[in-house]
């Protein structure tokens, strides 16, 4: 509680300020009034209370709006899931329920990925410290890509035999 001396300096002499109605204590964060059981207490106490409350919550409500208008254009993705086997040859083609924004493959066992970007017609596939350039081509609900520098299966997870899996975020308004 905050005692507040401005209260003693404006009451006029005869009699203590609560006597009079003034309070002493406040609340930390709004400024209510704090009042002990000895407190005269006056409406203009309870008016100034509820209007320091109006104005707090009606703050609220505003800062509620924008944050409920703002995620109006969240969670505007789903998360597929899916895992394939590697062929060690040709292309990759992973087909998703919906149009993929971001795809992310990885290996299973091995320290393999590659991300692919809705719209991006070359990425990079790794494997381990090293790199390749990796050629993409989308389609309304897939995403084909190879290894287009030197036909290197591991840096497109596509080695023969190995399990890869996929992470895609799919358009949710399409």
């Amino acid at each position: 509680m905050f005692r507040r001396p401005e209260a003693l300096a404006v009451c006029p002499p005869g009699g203590g300020p609560r006597e009079r109605g003034m309070f002493l204590n406040q609340t930390a964060n709004y400024g209510l009034s704090q009042w002990e059981a000895t407190d005269r207490i006056l409406m203009e106490d309870f008016n100034s209370d509820n209007s320091k409350i109006d104005a707090a919550l009606t703050g609220l409500d505003s800062r509620a709006a924008a944050l409920e208008a703002a995620a109006g254009g969240f969670g505007n993705c789903r998360i597929e899931y899916k895992t394939y086997t590697g062929t060690g040859s040709g292309s990759n083609t992973l087909t998703f329920s919906g149009k993929p924004l971001f795809v992310f493959v990885t290996g299973a066992t091995q320290r393999q990925f590659v991300y692919l970007v809705q719209g991006a017609t070359l990425q990079m596939g790794f494997d381990g410290a090293y790199s390749r350039n990796m050629a993409v081509s989308w389609s309304d609900n897939s995403v084909t890509w190879y290894n287009s520098s030197d036909g290197d299966a591991s840096f497109q997870c596509n080695l023969a035999g190995q399990m890869y899996m996929a992470v895609a975020f799919l358009a949710a308004d399409e």
